[in-house]
């Protein structure tokens, strides 16, 4: 039972923590993304 209880506890503060300093910013000199490319996925999100 103790085990369980870290383990979700440990679960907690890793998924706590996703998106806490906000999005991830490009690395330096790296073209801008094109916006207006169709993705794999786009059918699926309309």
């Amino acid at each position: 039972m103790k085990k369980t209880f870290v383990l979700i506890f440990a679960l907690m503060l890793t998924l706590g923590a996703c998106g806490r300093k906000g999005p991830l910013e490009m690395p330096p000199n790296t073209p801008e993304p094109d916006k207006d490319k169709p993705v794999i996925l786009d059918p699926l999100v309309k």
